[in-house]
């Protein structure tokens, strides 16, 4: 439907939008539940990262945000890329969350901490696609406050 130009397929998505929201909320709670009754279970970060993700599908960027943060500061998570992949998520959200200088300035610190501590994952690679953009030539570094060319 999404492909499609007229009014009414374009309703229809947004009304088929419109329901999914609420879906996405309560799988978000649902994960986030899981993490926080089972912490030591092997899955435990892959629910924190679904957690955030059903958040970001509902346009709860800061939920989102605050789910990912759980799942990268957590060193037990290391397995299967799990915390380089939440970092990255949160740097999107990050993106998507305001146009702001502050919002762009967290999402650019992010992709560089997951190019300097996951250099070899796949989502280090997607962190440098990110960099490209040309929103991040101009950044100001969170650790000094000045302007930062990134060349």
């Amino acid at each position: 439907l999404r492909a499609k130009t007229d009014i009414g397929s374009k309703a229809e998505v947004l009304r088929l939008d419109e329901l999914s929201y609420v879906r996405f909320v309560a799988a978000a709670r649902i994960f986030a539940k899981l993490q926080e009754r089972f912490p030591e279970d092997e899955l435990a970060g892959l629910a924190g990262l679904r957690s955030g993700q059903n958040y970001m599908r509902a346009h709860q960027y800061a939920n989102a945000i605050r789910g990912f943060e759980l799942v990268s500061e957590n060193e037990r998570y290391d397995g299967r890329d799990i915390r380089a992949q939440a970092l990255y998520w949160c740097g999107l959200s990050h993106e998507r969350i305001s146009e702001d200088a502050d919002a762009t300035n967290a999402a650019y610190e992010i992709y560089r901490r997951i190019t300097f501590d996951f250099p070899d994952s796949k989502w280090a690679k997607y962190a440098r696609g990110r960099l490209a953009n040309p929103v991040f030539g101009r950044a100001i570094s969170l650790e000094t406050g000045e302007l930062v060319e990134d060349e």
